[in-house]
């Protein structure tokens, strides 16, 4: 066999061999960071995270990173947004969790500064509206005192001198939402974060107490022992969540509104997220609980508090921030 044949034969089975073993390597690297064993980061950008099992860190080449705190992050199943608060400026960062990668949406920018609320299925930045990828949508519309927004922004209701009326954004066209009658006025309290609950307080020359209205329009207490002192929120359309302060220690109660029952009570530390409340055990286990079928299970052990916590759409995972964790977060797979 001529010379230059064989060896021509030779490389060609020496490069099916190198990209085998690419091949291979590729593939065993994905492996382990699927188990959340490889912490190796190859890349220039300026952002990145570093992975150890569920724990991600963020890091930075930055010279006014040190400078930058993690004061709020979200999470949409995919992708964990990052603000890095700087007082008068902030960063934005996107990090896509099965990419491995962080894109900066915004950085060191007046825009953004101040704080993000999250306002139904969108965030709010001083009076910008942004969808839940962060893209500007309008600006957000202006209310008073007297005013509460529907989660949608299609929509506001305002109290009158004669009732309440709903106003569509558009055009300013109204409705009558409920009418003061017989010595019954009606002040606005409380929405849902879907928009399917709006929550009045009713007043009357003896009493207080919160109503809504239900789908034909018809007035229903909520039958509670309503007090203007105590600190109240809707966690769903559904069930309220009322916080009291006794001797430093916050006491927290959950009612279905349609019954006025009770269907928890507590004295610990919890954070609550829709149907989902996590709390420490005397042995520092995080715990989990959907408190309404009263399942729960133990997903960490830290000594730190819990920040924050936000369970995915399909429940199959879950984010978590301690307090005083300033770059690093967990995702806990259920």
């Amino acid at each position: 066999m001529n010379k230059k044949i064989k060896i021509l034969i030779l490389l060609f089975l020496l490069g099916i061999a190198c990209g085998s073993i690419v091949t291979v390597y590729r593939n065993y690297k994905k492996e382990k960071f699927k188990n959340g064993e490889d912490t190796e980061i190859i890349s220039k950008d300026k952002y990145k995270v570093i992975r150890k099992s569920n724990k991600y860190t963020l890091i930075s080449n930055s010279s006014s990173f040190k400078e930058r705190e993690l004061s709020d992050i979200f999470y949409d199943d995919k992708n964990v947004f990052l603000y890095l608060d700087g007082g008068d400026v902030a960063t934005l960062l996107k990090y896509n969790i099965e990419e491995n990668k962080v894109k900066v949406l915004y950085e060191d920018s007046e825009q953004i500064s101040g704080g993000i609320v999250n306002f139904g299925n969108y965030y709010i930045i001083k009076d910008t509206v942004y969808n839940s990828s962060f893209k500007k949508v309008s600006k957000f519309v202006d209310t008073s005192d007297n005013e509460l927004l529907f989660p949608n922004l299609k929509y506001k209701l305002v109290k009158t001198d004669t009732g309440i009326i709903k106003r569509r954004i558009v055009d300013d066209k109204e409705e009558e939402y409920i009418r003061n009658i017989d010595g019954i006025t009606y002040d606005l309290y409380l929405i849902s974060n879907d928009g399917e609950t709006v929550l009045l307080k009713r007043k009357s020359d003896e009493k207080i107490d919160l109503v809504y209205l239900d789908n034909e329009g018809e007035v229903n207490k909520v039958d509670i022992d309503f007090d203007t002192e105590n600190d109240y929120r809707l966690l769903t359309d559904k069930y309220l969540l009322e916080q009291k302060k006794e001797n430093e220690i916050i006491k927290s109660s959950i009612y279905d509104i349609t019954t006025g029952n009770s269907i928890l009570t507590s004295d610990n530390n919890s954070i609550y997220s829709g149907v989902n409340l996590v709390y420490k055990d005397d042995e520092n286990s995080v715990i989990l609980q959907n408190y309404v079928t009263q399942e729960e299970r133990e997903i960490f052990n830290s000594r730190k508090e819990v920040n924050k916590f936000i369970c995915s759409s399909d429940s199959f995972s879950l984010l978590l921030q301690f307090m005083n964790d300033k770059k690093s977060f967990y995702i806990i797979y259920l």
